[in-house]
């Protein structure tokens, strides 16, 4: 674990700044991650195969595990740091201005539906009804489907 060890001091600013956009204690999250590939025995190859690894790790768990552990609460969708990849930019610069574009309502069933909502508790807790719910994504997702 030496070297995992070592990976974490040398990039420890950068996983920080990175895990900033998952929560408000972002120390405490790369700390978590941390932790869990030392129990998993994590097997340290290479830099920028642990670099990837350790940033996918921070989103995943960002996400789910230190959110239900510590209680997170969500943080807006334009904070997701930006991808390296510039397809992928390019893909997420366009979903973002038809997202912008869409009414009140069906942008936030849309965003709750990105973050993971389970739409028919969303139903039940709104009383919106489920069809209107998935009519609407069926909406977003054609409007995306002809910009894209």
């Amino acid at each position: 674990m030496k070297c995992l060890t070592d990976y974490i001091e040398k990039h420890y600013e950068e996983l920080n700044r990175y895990a900033s956009a998952f929560t408000d204690c972002p120390s405490d999250l790369v700390h978590f991650v941390y932790l869990k590939a030392y129990k998993a025995n994590f097997t340290f190859i290479n830099e920028p195969m642990t670099d990837a690894y350790f940033k996918r790790a921070i989103k995943q768990a960002g996400r789910h595990d230190f959110r239900k552990l510590y209680k997170v609460q969500d943080s807006p969708i334009e904070n997701i740091p930006e991808e390296h990849d510039i397809d992928r930019r390019i893909c997420i610069e366009r979903i973002d201005v038809v997202i912008r574009q869409l009414d009140e309502f069906d942008r936030q069933i849309f965003e709750l539906y990105l973050r993971g909502q389970n739409m028919v508790e969303l139903s039940r807790q709104s009383k919106i009804p489920i069809s209107t719910i998935y009519h609407t994504l069926s909406k977003v997702r054609q409007l995306l489907k002809q910009y894209a």
